[in-house]
């Protein structure tokens, strides 16, 4: 038997036959339009093995949630210094204890609020993956930021989250204040005149 080949004068492979993991059905499989990982027949199979648990997405281990006591699973790559079951767990826990007021103790106390990576640029504390002083804000206020909100520093240092630093603002009240407060440090340092 002759297999078919392209110009060049290599094989080339157009379908083949795959048995499903899930149902034991076969089906077409084309390497040139799948992906080469596909173990399945269609999407149903799939949803049937992942909620049965035979799809292995790396190892998980049990936690207790800090605020409720709540038994939960997370992977191993997901596990922080402080672990919650749900967002509301964790607001709970926030409030009674706030972001210590430094850099340096923030940066012991979570993986998640690193400021400073060795090598590269200076990155705003960040929680949850969200900037910290818009979370601290958050917290103050009792309710989410529109997104016309911006949190200013007073100081204009990112690294200061105290709230005592920080002013909520209107995005154009913002962008305003800033071209104002660069057009009087080039002022005093005599690049343009008033």
């Amino acid at each position: 038997m002759k297999l078919p080949a392209n110009s060049w004068g290599c094989l080339e492979i157009t379908d083949l036959f795959l048995v499903c993991k899930e149902c034991g059905k076969r089906y077409r499989f084309n390497p040139k339009t799948m992906s080469h990982g596909r173990r399945f027949c269609d999407r149903t199979c799939y949803d049937q093995a992942r909620s049965q648990g035979k799809l292995k997405r790396g190892k998980t281990v049990d936690l207790t949630c800090e605020t409720c006591g709540k038994t939960f699973k997370r992977y191993k790559s997901a596990i922080q210094v402080h672990n919650f079951c749900c967002r509301a767990c964790f607001d709970s826990w926030f409030k009674e204890n706030p972001p210590a007021p430094t850099v340096r103790t923030r940066l012991q106390t979570s993986k998640t609020m690193r400021a400073i990576r060795p090598g590269k640029k200076k990155r705003r504390p960040k929680l949850l993956g969200k900037d910290m002083h818009r979370t601290i804000m958050e917290q103050y206020l009792g309710r989410k930021l529109r997104q016309s909100e911006v949190v200013h520093h007073i100081n204009e240092d990112p690294f200061d989250n105290r709230l005592d630093n920080l002013q909520l603002m209107r995005r154009g009240e913002h962008v305003a204040l800033h071209n104002r407060l660069r057009k009087a440090r080039r002022v005093a340092e005599g690049v343009v005149s008033k």
